[in-house]
């Protein structure tokens, strides 16, 4: 698991990322007064991120399923980049456990999902990948004696035995204003939603 911190400025480090404390404080009381986070609506936003109830932030429909299961395939050789000269019947039944009869018949669904989709395609994948490319620009690189916690990112790479799911969580709708402030500051214009 991998966490990034937000940390409250007191004036130490101007120029840096850290959450000024003018910023924090509208947003603490914006949360106070409408009970809803302090979130900036670009008109033109990079894209939408959505946090649920746990946390947990996403990046397309929650609900949505994979929109395509490929064959074996396609699944071998497009996804996983083997040649299609490695899959020999050897290869397919001994390697995958795959009848080579069964080469090009669509996959269960549920073995693309734990295989594949959960890691890449799902709305946790998509927001995991895309703020891992911003992990080390999000987290202030130096953190002063001084400075206070107001929330944190953390990266978790399969959260329990069996589940090899990608999953990034803010908590806190504080937090969550923090995270939007820090992409705006990147160049990354993301609007925020919740899903509760």
């Amino acid at each position: 698991m991998n966490r990034r911190l937000f940390l409250r400025s007191l004036g130490l480090m101007a120029g840096s990322l850290y959450i000024p404390d003018r910023f924090l404080l509208r947003a603490e009381r914006y949360m106070d007064r409408e009970g809803v986070p302090f979130f900036k609506t670009f008109r033109k936003p990079r894209m939408t991120v959505s946090a649920d109830e746990w946390g947990i932030l996403h990046i397309g429909d929650p609900c949505a399923g994979p929109a395509y299961i490929p064959t074996w395939r396609e699944y071998l050789v497009e996804y996983l980049g083997h040649e299609p000269g490695e899959l020999t019947p050897a290869f397919l039944y001994d390697e995958r456990g795959i009848d080579p009869s069964e080469l090009d018949d669509v996959m269960a669904e549920d073995v693309y999902i734990d295989g594949y989709w959960l890691r890449n395609e799902s709305s946790t994948a998509s927001a995991y990948h895309f703020l891992q490319a911003y992990e080390h620009e999000i987290g202030p690189d130096l953190c002063g004696p001084d400075g206070e916690i107001v929330g944190e990112l953390t990266f978790c790479d399969g959260p329990m035995i069996g589940n090899d799911s990608l999953l990034a969580t803010c908590e806190g709708d504080v937090a969550l204003t923090c995270l939007q402030w820090r992409l705006q500051k990147l160049g990354a214009n993301c609007n925020f939603e919740l899903l509760r």
